[in-house]
């Protein structure tokens, strides 16, 4: 039996994370994206993403990462 590790990040989003963010989204198939939005992928995924990204008082978001490549 082969055991696979794989180490994910978790931390703080910011700005720059915004087009990943973008991209995570607009590759998730239908039923992916309705458990994410418990609704149609949004059409304007880059307001998502900056929406998500955002970084100031009032808003924190954490995203999960495996070799700097968002994946949650």
């Amino acid at each position: 039996m082969t055991t696979v590790s794989t180490h994910v990040a978790i931390r703080e989003l910011g700005p720059d994370d915004t087009n990943a963010l973008r991209e995570l989204h607009a590759g998730l198939d239908e039923q992916d994206s309705y458990f994410r939005f418990f609704a149609p992928l949004p059409k304007n995924l880059g307001k998502v993403g900056a929406a998500i990204a955002k970084n100031d008082p009032a808003h924190c978001a954490v995203g999960a990462f495996i070799d700097g490549r968002p994946v949650g």
